[in-house]
C-alpha cells in the first residue's frame, strides 16, 4: 500500500512538473481550448430566447415576468443598477412611480448602447426602498409597459431599507442577451 500511494505521488509530481517546463502538453488549456470552440453554434436547434411558464409554477405573466428564460449561445450584457438619475447625475422625481419611470428609460439607453432591445432582456432585479405590496401594481405596469407580454424577463423584486444615494427609492440591475445571428 506505501509503495502504491508513492509511485502515484512520483506520477502525480512528474506529471505537474512537465506541465511546469512544457513537456506534457497543458490538458487544462486544451479542453479550454475544446470548450470555447465556437464553430459549431450553427447547429444550436434553438436561436432564440425561450420563456417558460411551468404548469407547476402559478402563472407569473400577469405580474410582469416569466418563471423561467432560457438564453441561446450570444452576447451577454450586463447592465449595472440603474436608478432616477439624469446624465449629470441629479436624481430624478420624488415618488416611487417617478423614480421607476426615468430608471427605466436608463435601462433603455443602455441596452440601445449595447446594441439591445428590451425583448433581449433575460433577467431583472429590483430594489425597492420601503417596499409594501401597495407597490405590486406599479411594479406590474413598468414591467409589462416596458418589455410586452411575450418578453417578459425572469424577475427578482428585493426591499432594501436604503440605497446608495439618499433619496434613491428604485434600482434596477439587467442581464440581455443578444442571441448569435441575431435578426
Amino acid at each position: 500500500m506505501v509503495n502504491q500511494s508513492i509511485w502515484i505521488g512520483i506520477t502525480v509530481g512528474v506529471f505537474f512538473a512537465g506541465l511546469a517546463i512544457g513537456i506534457v502538453p497543458n490538458v487544462m488549456e486544451k479542453t479550454m481550448e475544446e470548450d470555447t470552440d465556437l464553430s459549431n453554434l450553427e447547429e444550436v436547434p434553438n436561436k432564440t430566447i425561450t420563456r417558460l411558464q411551468p404548469d407547476e409554477l402559478f402563472d407569473s405573466r400577469t405580474l410582469g415576468f416569466n418563471q423561467v428564460v432560457i438564453a441561446p449561445p450570444g452576447q451577454t450584457i450586463y447592465i449595472s443598477g440603474q436608478g432616477a438619475f439624469d446624465k449629470d447625475l441629479q436624481l430624478v422625481g420624488d415618488t416611487m412611480e417617478e423614480q421607476m419611470d426615468v430608471a427605466f428609460k436608463n435601462v433603455k439607453s443602455a441596452l440601445e448602447a449595447a446594441g439591445a432591445k428590451p425583448e433581449h432582456v433575460v433577467q431583472i432585479v429590483m430594489l425597492m426602498v420601503d417596499y409594501d405590496e401597495s407597490y405590486l401594481p406599479l411594479v406590474q405596469k413598468e414591467r409589462l409597459e416596458f418589455f410586452g407580454n411575450d418578453n417578459l424577463p425572469a424577475s427578482t423584486l428585493i426591499p432594501v431599507p436604503s440605497l446608495a444615494i439618499d433619496g434613491m427609492l428604485f434600482e434596477i440591475q439587467v442581464t440581455a442577451v443578444i442571441p448569435l445571428n441575431n435578426p
